[in-house]
């Protein structure tokens, strides 16, 4: 395929691209409405634009305003770009045909405040190097970019707002792997804000913000393995049922997030082995963090946890082999003063839990570590060097180690 020069004024060309008319089509209406001239060089609407490229591909360039009646533009050559100068898209969206590798679309709006678009605002499966970059995604209600089954993935700088059809999420990739979600905002959406599911691998979230989701605001669930990857890493999280719920991941991290405003849990991590969780921040949510159920090899580091409605910091149910330190956890048990701790583990089994500090008067115990109950014991713990105004040791067992505990 020749190649097209990267051209910034009038035409966008890609980097990489040699100025040929044979590989560049114009999509252009002047109006707020309708499907574009047909003047040359023009040729009328954005399909049309696609459908008379070559069979290389090539790059629609996609100028003012285009208006459908809740139709898919399909996309189905390789090697193509979809570029707007000004590009407005209402009643449109658009959807990959099946096995489409090499795509880039950027700088469009899909969708617009005063109409409910019953469609994804993009929509691929089965694909490879996908690239969606600064598009904004309004009121697409069946969801925002959602991608499946691909490879190769970047969301990047991409702003998707009110996806109010039910169960629908801002951004979603699922059975994915080698993806990106970078820079972009999500805000208001009936499901998840930000979502990674089923058998996703390598896929990094970063630099996000998700605020108003009616589930979580970003989830990253690889589906049971051992070798899944998910990262989380730089983001903001406010008001949602949790803020980050990593599930059936391992070999992941959770590093220098921000969460405020959860019902439930501001940071979740259940079910995932050789996992990070460090350097993160959560307030004025349910549970500050909420580690548990059958995981190991945890790394719980240099967290804060403050003003939370109950425990800031809770470690629980079969947590072994994992290492619980330097964390900070303040003023919690906001919801029912003297009922919630400000770091609890129970039922944990040769961790090591250290240098760990917690204050705040409403809180029942600054560090409560008990059993579940006689069958499920807290055993093998080295618990050395925490701090706090009020510590709380109670275990059946007698294989726990503990030494310079403040508090006790």
């Amino acid at each position: 395929m020749k190649r097209l020069l990267l051209v910034l004024a009038g035409i966008f060309f890609a980097a990489g691209f040699e100025a040929d008319a044979d590989f560049v089509r114009y999509a252009s209406s002047y109006a707020t409405s309708g499907s574009g001239t047909t003047a040359d060089p023009y040729i009328g609407g954005i399909q049309e634009a696609h459908d008379s490229l070559p069979n290389e591909g090539g790059i629609i360039i996609v100028d003012g305003h285009f208006q459908g009646q809740g139709t898919y533009i399909t996309l189905s050559k390789d090697n193509l770009e979809v570029a707007g100068k000004h590009g407005f898209l209402h009643g449109l969206a658009f959807t990959g045909a099946t096995g489409i590798k090499n795509v880039t679309i950027r700088d469009l709006t899909i969708g617009d405040e005063t109409t409910a678009l019953s469609l994804y605002g993009i929509l691929f499966n089965d694909c490879e190097n996908i690239t969606i970059r600064n598009v904004n995604v309004i009121r697409t209600n069946y969801g925002g970019i959602k991608i499946g089954n691909g490879d190769k993935l970047k969301v990047i700088n991409c702003n998707v707002k009110d996806i109010n059809g039910s169960g629908a999420n801002g951004i979603y990739f699922y059975q994915s792997t080698n993806g990106e979600i970078a820079g972009c905002t999500v805000d208001t959406v009936s499901n998840d804000g930000i979502t990674c599911y089923t058998t996703c691998e390598n896929i990094t979230v970063r630099d996000c913000t998700s605020r108003n989701a009616a589930d979580d605001a970003i989830t990253l669930n690889g589906d049971g393995g051992t070798s899944y990857r998910l990262f989380a890493f730089g983001n903001r999280c406010y008001n949602a049922v949790r803020g980050l719920n990593i599930s059936n991941a391992s070999d992941s991290k959770v590093e220098n997030n921000y969460v405020e405003g959860c019902s439930g849990p501001g940071i979740r991590v259940q079910r995932s082995n050789r996992t990070i969780v460090r350097s993160n921040t959560v307030t004025e949510s349910g549970t500050g963090i909420l580690i548990f159920s059958y995981e190991n090899y945890l790394i719980v580091d240099g967290n804060l946890a403050y003003n939370n409605d109950q425990a800031g910091i809770y470690i629980w149910y079969a947590i072994a082999k994992s290492q619980i330190t330097n964390n900070m956890a303040y003023n919690n048990s906001q919801e029912s003063s003297g009922t919630y701790s400000g770091i609890k583990a129970s039922y944990v089994q040769d961790c090591i839990i250290a240098s760990n500090a917690s204050y705040g008067e409403d809180q029942l115990y600054g560090i409560e570590i008990v059993d579940i109950d006689a069958s499920k014991l807290t055993t093998n713990c080295l618990i050395i060097g925490n701090k706090t105004d009020n510590f709380y040791y109670s275990t059946i067992s007698q294989t726990n180690q503990l030494y310079h505990n403040w508090g006790y």
